[in-house]
């Protein structure tokens, strides 16, 4: 939850959805606080397991079943928070997964852990932010995740070699100081912190002053709903290098990691994150803005580490039935920046801004979205009275236009989900 919210302009150099400008106090306070509130309530309204991560305890939070929140009380996170706007976007710097089995038991091989009586294994990643957006995590929040990790993944760099060359990259996995799995039989925890490619200049004496290897968590990827599969965009948040490493580590297989050398607004310039141009979700449902997408050759990186157009396409149409085709005026009223979400008693729903809805009215996305969605419902979605769009129970509008403003992301952004 915001304690302060305004334009960064640091990160305003090359996200062009943001509009800076020196907002009052009110607006910088008040506002944006009623809207993220506002999001919160609209899933908590709709039976989904949501958590707010917020400063200060107050009445009337978290006092239904669904619905939590954790209070971060300590004045220093105040004060980092207060410096960090864009705090508001959790799901750029950490994501959670519940690992296939095989993943887990190798990553535990490595690390010398047995794991013979784990049957989850889940993980944390820690992602390399942009200059402008590191250590946003809350300590507290930070610490809490790490104590819960019997396993620490960390990215390493084999000295003297081509660091721009995949093949020069590997992890090391090691343990913790108390092995978790014990506290929580047939579970275990991993970390997976990339953390250090926000200077690789510490990895490899070669790399470039202050150089960083970005990749924002579920802003630059877009994960399948199994977690088999990855879609990517580059751009400055969003480096090939640690996608791929990222990949090998999750035992992604290479032909499901779709890298896709850029995307681009109606203005041609560079979108800087994937969840703008498009999202990925359950039951064959996707929405891309195809004609945003840009293929061809890098003269950085090999090519086969890049996705071409033919295999793009035919990927969507064989793994998404119900996919849908967004335009490049819906991608900048954020119709790409939605998410889809599976409320605890079996209800589909996708999550977007009032923005993002306006811009597909008329257009029957939304008509043919709320269809499939309630195909996909184990049961009616309920009619909350929250906003606008009543004709389709199954999409959560949620106003939020502050924070799309100033901040150049929307709904998606606000959920650190994967």
């Amino acid at each position: 939850e915001p304690i302060s919210f305004y334009c960064n302009e640091a990160t305003a150099v090359d996200n062009y959805f943001q509009q800076a400008g020196a907002p009052s106090e009110e607006l910088a306070a008040s506002q944006p606080l009623a809207e993220h509130r506002s999001v919160y309530e609209a899933l908590k309204a709709r039976n989904i397991d949501v958590t707010l991560f917020r400063l200060e305890d107050e009445e009337g939070l978290g006092e239904t079943a669904i619905g939590a929140h954790v209070p971060l009380t300590a004045e220093e996170q105040r004060t980092q928070l207060a410096a960090k706007p864009d705090s508001i976007f959790p799901n750029n710097s950490i994501s959670f997964h519940e690992l296939p089995t095989d993943v887990g038991k190798e990553i535990s091989s490595k690390a010398g852990v047995k794991s013979d009586d784990a049957e989850i294994f889940t993980a944390a990643v820690l992602y390399p932010m942009c200059s402008g957006r590191r250590n946003e995590i809350p300590k507290s929040l930070l610490d809490s995740v790490k104590a819960c990790a019997s396993i620490i993944v960390k990215p390493y760099f084999s000295e003297g070699s081509d660091m721009n060359c995949l093949a020069s990259w590997s992890v090391t996995c090691t343990t913790t100081s108390t092995i978790r799995a014990a506290d929580s039989p047939g579970s275990l925890t991993i970390l997976i912190d990339f953390r250090a490619f926000e200077n690789i200049q510490d990895l490899a004496s070669t790399a470039e002053k202050g150089q960083a290897w970005a990749l924002e968590g579920t802003g630059s990827l877009n994960f399948s709903a199994d977690g088999t599969a990855v879609f990517a965009t580059v751009s400055q948040r969003c480096h090939p290098i640690p996608f791929h490493l990222l990949c090998e580590v999750l035992m992604i297989n290479p032909a499901n990691r779709f890298l896709i050398p850029q995307a681009v607004d109606a203005q041609g310039r560079c979108v800087y994150h994937t969840n703008v141009v498009g999202w990925v979700g359950d039951f064959g449902l996707c929405a891309w803005t195809r004609e945003s997408l840009v293929f061809g050759k890098s003269s950085k990186l090999a090519h086969d580490l890049y996705t071409t157009a033919e295999l793009f396409d035919k990927i969507v149409a064989d793994m998404y039935p119900n996919a849908l085709t967004l335009s490049l005026d819906q991608l900048t009223n954020f119709s790409g920046n939605a998410m889809y979400l599976r409320s605890v008693d079996g209800v589909s729903y996708v999550a977007m801004s009032w923005s993002a809805a306006e811009a597909m009215t008329g257009s029957g996305i939304l008509e043919r979205l709320n269809t499939v969605l309630a195909e996909m419902s184990a049961k009616k979605a309920p009619a909350v009275a929250d906003g606008g769009f009543l004709q389709y129970p199954h999409l959560i509008v949620c106003r939020i236009p502050s924070i799309e403003r100033l901040g150049g992301g929307s709904v998606r952004c606000l959920l650190a989900a994967s």
